[in-house]
């Protein structure tokens, strides 16, 4: 059986990329760049879930990308309060900006008034969303 070597060499050429649909299409032959790339087929996991879970707080609340976004943050990216804030449902939940600076500061005493209203797991939490909160927007840059 004989086997274009060309379409090989071609493919190695192309730096990593997904796979799109018309990644079957033949690459153009003077770029060897992959014409037509549209839909990416190939969301990991993680990607597919937080695009289904944005989706799902839209449909619920006809929010805003951006308010969707701001909602997650303010409740460490828990869909169910999300939900709740954006419908002014409950906001008690939500952490306030004011907390995220006392947490991130140096006020021992401001901070054990939030671990006693909120509770320790709960700061906890709030503190590990931050610390991978800023490695993703480092990472994405």
């Amino acid at each position: 059986m004989l086997v274009d070597t060309r379409v090989e060499e071609r493919a190695l050429q192309v730096p990593k990329q997904r796979r799109t649909m018309d990644d079957t299409k033949k690459s153009d032959e003077s770029s060897n760049v992959v014409s037509g790339q549209r839909a990416l087929l190939d969301f990991t996991h993680s990607e597919a879930a937080v695009i289904k879970m944005i989706t799902l707080i839209r449909c619920k609340t006809k929010a805003s990308l951006s308010q969707v976004a701001f909602s997650l943050f303010r409740t460490n990216a828990n869909a169910e309060k999300a939900i709740a804030l954006l419908n002014d449902e409950d906001t008690t939940n939500a952490w306030t900006a004011q907390e995220d600076e006392i947490l991130q500061g140096k006020d021992a005493k401001a901070v054990e008034r939030i671990i006693n209203e909120r509770g320790y797991l709960a700061v906890e939490e709030r503190l590990n969303f931050i610390a991978q909160s800023e490695i993703v927007a480092k990472n994405s840059v």
